[in-house]
């Protein structure tokens, strides 16, 4: 397996670069508790988990799926990041999902976007 530095380091583009990182932190977090996790590594998995799902699903992806448990984690991120226009558009997803607070049980979180309007 090749390392997180190795990657940045081949000719690949920049989407299978993205693409190998995913998966070598994805099987870290089979692993070891995602919470247990480094900050660097952390980091890098959540933005590129949000990535994925937004680009695969949208916001309902997201949050259906194990990443929506950390939206304020992520949109805490995307801000530090100065990401601010995406940060703004998950700010409004939040808004709609049906809870006070984004429960990070993906069970208890599909269970309350059934109360989602389409």
């Amino acid at each position: 397996m090749s390392t997180v530095k190795e990657i940045l380091a081949s000719a690949e583009n920049t989407d299978e670069k993205l693409l190998h990182i995913y998966r070598i932190l994805w099987d870290k977090v089979d692993n070891e508790d995602f919470d247990l996790m480094n900050k660097y590594d952390r980091t890098v998995l959540l933005l590129l988990f949000f990535e994925e799902e937004i680009n695969n699903g949208g916001f309902d992806q997201f949050f259906f799926n194990s990443g929506g448990g950390h939206a304020y984690e992520v949109l805490a991120l995307l801000e530090s990041l100065n990401a601010l226009q995406i940060a703004d558009l998950l700010k409004v997803a939040i808004k709609i999902f049906p809870a006070d607070d984004i429960p990070k049980e993906t069970e208890q979180r599909r269970k309350l976007m059934n109360d989602i309007p389409e």
